[in-house]
């Protein structure tokens, strides 16, 4: 699990700095330790500012493809947008103070 926290605060319909912020994280965290073939997936955890709660946005996303082969980082990235551009319908005025994978 590998958290950052954010200042000032971006707020939920910033879809395109979150998903390059989740990204940045992967290939600090995730990436280096993964072997080529595999199985891996993540989640992403939000600490709002207001409300105060914490939540997890959408679904799983999965970094291997069926043939267990790392999926390239662009397949990756746009799974991600897709599932953050939903998450900022609801979101889109809250402020993100931690982004948790």
């Amino acid at each position: 699990m590998a958290n950052m926290t954010l200042n000032p605060p971006p707020l939920g319909a910033e879809v395109s700095l979150l998903s390059l912020v989740v990204v940045h994280m992967l290939c600090l965290y995730a990436y280096p330790s993964l072997p080529p073939e595999g199985y891996a997936k993540f989640m992403i955890g939000f600490d709002l500012e207001n409300p105060d709660v914490t939540i997890t946005a959408g679904y799983v996303i999965r970094l291997y493809g069926d043939n267990g082969k790392l999926l390239p980082i662009s397949t990756v990235y746009g799974d991600i947008v897709s599932m953050l551009s939903e998450f900022a319908r609801k979101y889109e005025e809250s402020g993100i103070v931690r982004i948790t994978l």
